[in-house]
């Protein structure tokens, strides 16, 4: 039951979000509001950098030369650049969260291919300047390329996870082993895991076998075809950036639950339907058609 209310409960945020907000200029308000707060936590973020506040948990490799990781009140540096990824703000750089860097590199990616393809040489020329310019952010990039964090993934990381998770997956590949049992939040409170699979999707896949994936995946194409649909009926100009915005946010952090599991923090997952309920409100009306 604990693991049902962990994946479904979130989901009903979405419900209320659709009905009560109908204007596309409630829309903006709700996004200022957003933005506002995100806004606060970058600002906490950069005082964070600036004054090296200690890392309350182990979040680097110790051959890497970090000082410190951002993570505000959330309390955790990848949650908190996941939640930067959604709102496109910048201080998620100071969260040294590399999965939240390529999610929003991916996002902004996505965006500048619906707005306007030209720049997307200057942006992937800009990418790799600060790919290549040695900094402490871009360090941490190339890292994941060099023999020894593969090394050291394979032993203890991600990909020796990920291979106990498929692992268990095969015990049941069309029902997976239970909601809650494995790779999750609840099955790490309940001690039935021995940790976070940080990929929701393969916690997905294990917990709720192929027919898990399935549904997943049909929410997510049918988001994704939905929103491209809005975006591309928008007459008014300011209204289609921030569809595309909105747009480009969610499926940053879609991206990043590659790499992490973002929607097992209730918050990120709100968040996430909130904002997918908000781009419905965009959508053209009959007079908007007229017009």
């Amino acid at each position: 039951i604990e693991g049902f209310r962990a994946v479904f409960q979130q989901v009903l945020w979405y419900f209320p979000i659709a009905q009560l907000v109908r204007k596309s200029e409630d829309t903006e308000k709700i996004m200022n509001s957003l933005v506002g707060m995100g806004l606060f936590l970058g600002l906490h973020s950069v005082y964070q950098y600036i004054a090296k506040v200690p890392m309350p948990g182990n979040w680097v490799d110790v051959t890497e030369n970090v000082r410190t990781r951002a993570f505000s009140i959330v309390g955790s540096p990848n949650i908190l650049g996941a939640l930067f990824v959604l709102f496109m703000l910048l201080g998620l750089f100071f969260t040294l969260s590399r999965g939240a860097w390529l999610a929003f590199a991916f996002s902004i990616f996505i965006f500048i291919i619906v707005y306007n393809p030209k720049l997307l040489l200057p942006f992937m020329f800009l990418g790799g300047v600060f790919i290549l310019s040695g900094g402490t952010m871009s360090q941490r990039l190339l890292f994941m390329l060099s023999p020894s964090y593969m090394a050291k993934s394979s032993k203890a990381g991600r990909l020796y996870r990920w291979s106990v998770g498929i692992d268990k997956w095969k015990r049941n590949k069309f029902l997976g082993l239970g909601l809650g049992r494995f790779g999750g939040a609840v099955a790490m409170n309940n001690q039935l895991s021995p940790f976070y699979l940080d990929n929701y999707y393969l916690k997905t896949l294990t917990e709720m076998g192929i027919y898990g994936i399935l549904g997943l995946a049909f929410v997510i194409i049918y988001f994704i075809i939905s929103s491209s649909r809005i975006i591309k009926a928008q007459v008014d100009n300011k209204k289609k950036i921030l569809a595309m915005g909105l747009f480009s946010g969610a499926i940053g952090v879609l991206a990043q639950n590659f790499v992490e599991n973002i929607f097992e923090v209730p918050a990120m997952a709100i968040y996430v339907w909130i904002v997918m309920a908000l781009i419905n409100t965009l959508a053209p009306s009959e007079k908007d058609f007229i017009k």
